[in-house]
């Protein structure tokens, strides 16, 4: 079972506003008040990802038997955990491009780098699958 991975809208346009008002400096944020909200928000992608990392164990599921039925279960429950995962990533990569926002009107320019670091290494990791 195949097909395309699905495309949510979690705000990217939104999103997208934000960053650009904070980087044309209409208003800033307190440095001390940005670092609380990156750590909110890297708690919340500490969860997603291990939700999604626990979905590995769906599309290693087994033991459903040798019958065609049990093998399209199987095949159905492996796309599932693929869509899901597919899912989470964004919604992890939805929550970098908020947190760059916020460094960018916190004026953290150090800080952007790092972030960009993390989000390259997450990209990295979810490269070669459809995750």
């Amino acid at each position: 079972m195949s097909g395309q991975l699905p495309k949510i809208d979690y705000g990217q346009a939104q999103i997208g506003a934000f960053r650009e008002v904070a980087a044309s400096g209409t208003f800033e944020y307190n440095p001390d008040g940005v670092r609380a909200i990156i750590d909110w928000y890297d708690q919340v992608i500490s969860e997603l990802a291990a939700i999604r990392d626990s979905l590995d164990e769906a599309e290693a599921a087994g033991s459903f038997g040798g019958f065609d039925s049990a093998k399209e279960l199987r095949a159905g429950f492996i796309w599932k955990a693929t869509e899901g995962k597919h899912v989470l990533n964004q919604l992890i990569d939805g929550i970098y491009d908020i947190q760059e926002g916020f460094l960018i009107a916190g004026k953290m320019t150090t800080e952007v780098d790092d972030l960009n670091q993390r989000r390259l290494q997450h990209q990295a990791g979810t490269l070669g699958g459809q995750s």
